[in-house]
């Protein structure tokens, strides 16, 4: 008994995930679940590349200015950093984010973790289901 209404819960999350999925791949104008999977994937991950960025950005410009390292860590959540600093070196602090962006963006490493998380390379079937 208590396995077939574990059954039906689980029929029943299945079904709705799915429902929805296929919903937000609708709503993105996406062609598939599968390819809306990998496009919010690769879209995080981007996003993650550009925090780690931000971070050592704010930390090397707040020991610039004299910030000990972890009051640092604490300001970069905040514009507590902006408001001390002069325009000149919030500006510097901005061009310096997008350099170290741009820079992990190009590391091998980056390469391969994105590869393990492209979508594109596993096909899906009509029902989107992956195919083995």
């Amino acid at each position: 008994m208590k396995e077939k209404k574990q059954e039906q819960i689980n029929f029943r999350v299945t079904t709705t995930t799915k429902f929805y999925l296929e919903e937000l791949a609708r709503y993105t104008g996406a062609s598939s679940v599968g390819q809306y999977l990998n496009e919010s994937i690769i879209a995080q991950y981007y996003t993650m590349v550009r925090g780690i960025a931000r971070k050592q950005a704010y930390i090397e410009a707040a020991f610039e200015i004299g910030v000990p390292r972890e009051t640092a860590k604490v300001l970069e959540n905040s514009d507590a950093l902006k408001d001390i600093m002069d325009e000149v070196k919030y500006n510097k602090l901005i061009q310096r984010e997008a350099e170290l962006y741009e820079e992990y963006l190009e590391d091998p490493m980056i390469d391969s973790v994105a590869e393990m998380v492209d979508l594109s390379k596993i096909k899906f079937d009509k029902n989107d289901q992956p195919l083995s």
